[in-house]
């Protein structure tokens, strides 16, 4: 019997953690897909693609001990307007996840301190304001 392969499903930041790699690791995309378990013929590329990352070919000599050889690099050239706007929209959903994680935070310390202090710290709706 062969062996099984077993599958590992990335995330989306994890796919650009891997991306990055490669762009910046001067590794082969071959070795990258090996080192993360991505099978495949060309997983990496199918994932820019994903995120709208257009690509430009060029050929680098490399020197690997004695040997000479030639390897092709992919760079990003620019991402399309759509894949920018769902960054940011993304960037913005965390932000409004954050903020509101924080004023559930908030509301909790106040609860506890009106409750341990006794004293009222939210405004009563409809209460007066004082005049200065």
């Amino acid at each position: 019997m062969g062996q099984i392969k077993e599958v590992k499903y990335y995330t989306d930041e994890e796919k650009r953690a891997i991306i990055e790699e490669y762009l910046t690791s001067g590794e082969s995309a071959k070795s990258i897909q090996k080192k993360y378990g991505l099978y495949g013929h060309s997983k990496i590329r199918d994932w820019m693609n994903k995120f709208g990352m257009r690509v430009k070919v060029t050929i680098r000599e490399t020197r690997i001990a004695s040997n000479t050889r030639d390897r092709i690099y992919f760079a990003p050239v620019e991402m399309s307007k759509d894949t920018e706007l769902e960054k940011r929209v993304k960037q913005l959903e965390q932000e409004l996840e954050n903020e509101r994680l924080r004023v559930m935070l908030l509301d909790k310390i106040i609860e506890i301190a009106e409750r341990d202090l006794k004293i009222s710290i939210r405004k009563k709706s409809g209460a007066k304001q004082s005049k200065k």
